[in-house]
């Protein structure tokens, strides 16, 4: 018998069409992803806020995983402060061009 056609334990999943976990895989979400979504998801079926406590949590482990740079595909936060701007844009002041960070016309054709 296929996982899809029997379920271990509770029927809070029946009934919704297609599975969370092929959702999960259709949508290429990450692990800390497709947490969140399966607590959002049955939270008003099964634990209701404890379920969205759970999804929280693991939406605060996941921000902090993009924020330090470990999970890829998330763009960082935009500078807070025009201090915060000039310093991002010092950091990424390099040539597109020729990526000389020193260049005389940078990204523009040259």
């Amino acid at each position: 018998m296929a996982a899809n056609q029997r379920q271990v334990g509770g029927n809070h999943y029946k009934g919704e069409g297609e599975e969370h976990w092929d959702r999960v895989v259709r949508l290429g979400l990450n692990y800390h992803e497709g947490n969140i979504t399966k607590y959002i998801e049955r939270a008003r079926k099964k634990n209701g806020i404890q379920d969205l406590l759970k999804a929280k949590h693991y939406l605060e482990k996941l921000l902090e995983l993009a924020e330090a740079g470990k999970i890829e595909g998330y763009i960082p936060s935009q500078p807070q402060s025009k201090a915060e701007l000039i310093e991002a844009t010092d950091k990424a002041a390099e040539c597109v061009i020729c990526g000389d960070p020193d260049c005389k016309q940078p990204n523009q054709k040259h």
